[in-house]
């Protein structure tokens, strides 16, 4: 059972991979590799749910999370490997006229 120190934990390495996609923050985020998409999605859950905490100048803190959407792309790019553009690529799955890729963004394209 995961405890909350360690859903926050996660759950602040999730954010942290979306804002560095930003170019906001770390440039090298904290890994996600060793995480199951049930850890992940368990704990933005509990972190969600937590109730804000009071500060003792009265205002209010609150942990950010990550929308269930986000967790599963970030687990995609984590656990799927990257394809080259160019070739043939494989979609992760198909849904009508839609694919899920993963393509390997090369280093002068990087922000």
């Amino acid at each position: 059972m995961m405890n909350l120190q360690e859903a926050r934990d996660i759950t602040a390495a999730c954010t942290a991979n979306k804002m560095a996609s930003m170019g906001i923050g770390e440039n090298q985020p904290p890994s996600l590799a060793d995480y199951s998409l049930e850890q992940l999605l368990v704990a933005n859950r509990m972190v969600k749910e937590e109730p804000n905490t009071k500060n003792k100048d009265g205002t209010e803190s609150m942990q950010m999370f990550c929308d269930d959407r986000l967790v599963a792309a970030l687990y995609t790019v984590y656990h799927y490997e990257a394809e080259e553009l160019g070739g043939d690529i494989d979609a992760i799955v198909r849904y009508g006229n839609k694919a899920l890729i993963c393509i390997h963004v090369p280093e002068e394209e990087r922000d």
